[in-house]
């Protein structure tokens, strides 16, 4: 019954820190469609006046 050198806390620290991280991605995917959404409905609804 000998270690490798991985101990299920730390892969429990990684796992953890891979799902902080995917959280934020998905965030950051989340906000960046919803700027998209409102740019867009924006742009629909005014219409561009100038010269």
């Amino acid at each position: 019954m000998g270690g490798t050198g991985t101990t299920p806390a730390g892969g429990g620290a990684l796992a953890s820190t891979g799902t902080a991280v995917a959280s934020l991605a998905g965030a950051a995917v989340v906000l960046t469609a919803a700027g998209w959404g409102l740019t867009r409905l924006r742009r629909r609804r005014r219409p561009r006046v100038g010269p």
